[in-house]
């Protein structure tokens, strides 16, 4: 996996619904260079989506210039050439560059109410079926090309994910999932990250555990985020309940036989 272009394709907000899902499982199998081989089924599976919507995806995303994609085929056991699973190629540079342009024009000022001075992204659900991208006055349904929906907000960079110090590419993941499945629609941004990994560091220091037990625990328990003390807490509680039970027991082999006063034997 290359976090470099996961995270291009995870900022760049025109990729939606079944495209993002698509793009984000290539963006899994990708080197830094943006070549990745996985097959249909195995989009298909980790999209979640069927893989009739996978094969039109794909076709949708090459049309665009999103993808580009090569023929393969290996040698059968009978001798024959067979289909083997396609290569694809995501273009990093345009990625890259998508994701500066969209940050720029977060950050600059102009007068919403003037059509003029309103700049248009090219999506993927702006690419008719022809494959040619219409122009004219023709007004668009797409919601990111509505002026009102424009707002104005600091830079963000692409996310770094050094600030857990040494992690594995599928923690990189497991993070993002977990945070989406336990947090909903709330936007993974670097101030969520350096939150979380300071909580780590501090639950490993309290209770010596690593940056995969933070994950386990995080994932296990459904919080929204995640806190040491919350993890202290839950597990103390039941300890100690423990430890009152117990102390409340009497000891029958120590001689002391004051825990039977007060006790009437039945007939």
């Amino acid at each position: 996996m290359s976090v470099k272009v996961m995270s291009y394709v995870w900022d760049i907000p025109v990729f939606r619904g079944s495209d993002k899902l698509v793009m984000l499982c290539l963006a899994d199998h990708a080197d830094d260079s943006g070549f990745c081989w996985p097959s249909i089924e195995t989009i298909a599976r980790k999209s979640g989506v069927s893989a009739t919507t996978v094969k039109t995806t794909l076709k949708k995303l090459e049309m665009a210039g999103w993808i580009t994609r090569k023929n393969q085929f290996r040698k059968a056991d009978s001798g024959k050439l067979v289909r083997a699973s396609n290569q694809y190629q995501l273009p990093v540079m345009r990625l890259r560059k998508m994701v500066n342009d969209q940050l720029d024009n977060e950050q600059t000022h102009f007068d919403c109410s003037n059509p003029d001075q309103t700049k248009q992204m090219t999506g993927v659900s702006q690419i008719p079926a022809g494959g040619k991208a219409e122009s004219g006055d023709k007004p668009s349904n797409d919601p990111l090309n509505d002026p009102s929906n424009d707002q104005i907000t600091p830079r963000r960079q692409p996310l770094d994910f050094s600030v857990f110090g040494e992690i594995s590419e599928q923690q990189v993941r497991d993070i993002l999932r977990i945070r989406k499945v336990n947090a909903g629609k709330a936007p993974v941004t670097q101030k969520v990250l350096s939150m979380l990994a300071k909580e780590f560091a501090l639950a490993g220091q309290q209770s010596g555990l690593s940056l995969q037990d933070c994950l386990d625990e995080w994932e296990y328990r459904g919080w929204r985020s995640f806190k040491a003390i919350w993890l202290r807490n839950s597990v103390a509680q039941p300890l100690a309940g423990k430890e009152s039970v117990r102390k409340e027991q009497p000891d029958f082999h120590s001689g002391d036989t004051s825990w039977a006063e007060g006790l009437v034997l039945g007939v």
